[in-house]
């Protein structure tokens, strides 16, 4: 004989099953108002039309990216959002509006997003240019300002300028009826001027490393894919870039390594007439016990390739 308990349980299976169903609806009818509140409370700024997964992505192709951004603020005003793949962007093309960012309310924006190629090519993402605001990044602002950047610094450097500038002008004279290219001798100029600044001479391997700036460059000018889509960690297998940056970042780093080496020995059994930013912070690493974040040969590195070519920054 069936006992009556027993009868009851189909009914107590179905009960328990129609409540638990319930409350996942409720939970998502819940989590729904949440996030419509909270888009009527937070209102973005008025962008083009969106596409699904892409975002706003298809308004830029076609010309220059900061001639598409012209095109579309004339249409959307002088603030404007896009969607870049997953992510939000806000674009400011406003005199008033950039000064009220970038200086009255330049701590609220100073944070920096995370973006790989950052992190691969600036050891972490430790430059002046990608750190993320907070301490270190304050100490570094302040470590240019006092000390690599300061006046007196900066006058020490006039007999370097002066020389490569004369260099320059002696270059073209000797070339009088022939053509050259401008472009690239005051670039080799300029790339002089930096590593006799930064390393007390000029980089031995200095044509490879412009080289090398370049190819960082033509991966700058176009879109990162990876950073498009963050959540995706796929597209860091398919798209390749990641291999491509670390390789880059790996050559850097070589070029980088020996001339920190050089600079030590040199400084050992020469001495220095004009300190370079590489002594300086070499310096600073080794004597300074009042840093609040202790400076590492990575960070040191991280430091001279924005000094080296500020072109670096592109990639952020």
């Amino acid at each position: 004989m069936e006992h009556p308990s027993l009868s009851f349980l189909p009914f107590l299976l179905f009960s328990t099953s129609f409540i638990l169903f319930l409350t996942q609806i409720l939970k998502l009818v819940k989590r729904i108002l949440r996030v419509t509140t909270k888009v009527q409370k937070n209102v973005l700024p008025p962008g083009p039309w969106t596409l699904p997964i892409i975002g706003s992505i298809h308004h830029l192709i076609g010309s220059l990216p900061h001639h598409s951004l012209r095109t579309l603020s004339k249409i959307y005003g002088p603030i404007m959002h896009l969607k870049l793949g997953e992510v939000s962007t806000i674009v400011i093309s406003s005199p008033e509006l950039a000064k009220e960012i970038l200086k009255t309310y330049d701590t609220i924006f100073a944070q920096r997003p995370h973006q790989i190629g950052a992190d691969i090519m600036c050891y972490g993402s430790t430059d002046i240019a990608t750190a993320p605001y907070g301490t270190y990044w304050k100490q570094l602002r302040r470590l240019c300002s006092q000390e690599l950047l300061c006046t007196k610094r900066v006058r020490s450097f006039q007999s370097i300028r002066e020389e490569e500038v004369s260099n320059l002008i002696k270059c073209i004279s000797n070339n009088i009826g022939s053509c050259i290219n401008l472009s690239e001798k005051v670039a080799c100029m300029t790339s002089s001027i930096t590593s006799r600044a930064a390393f007390g001479k000029i980089c031995k391997d200095q044509q490879e490393f412009i080289l090398l700036i370049k190819k960082l460059v033509k991966i700058a000018e176009g879109f990162i894919i990876i950073d498009l889509f963050p959540s995706q960690k796929w597209l860091h297998v398919i798209s390749g870039m990641k291999p491509k940056l670390e390789e880059l970042h790996r050559k850097f780093d070589n070029i980088i390594e020996n001339i920190i080496k050089e600079a030590v020995m040199t400084k050992k059994v020469e001495g220095e007439t004009i300190e370079g930013f590489l002594s300086v912070l070499l310096r600073i690493k080794d004597h300074d016990e009042a840093l609040e974040c202790p400076l590492t040969i990575d960070n040191i590195k991280a430091v001279i390739l924005n000094v080296k070519d500020t072109r670096t920054s592109l990639i952020s």
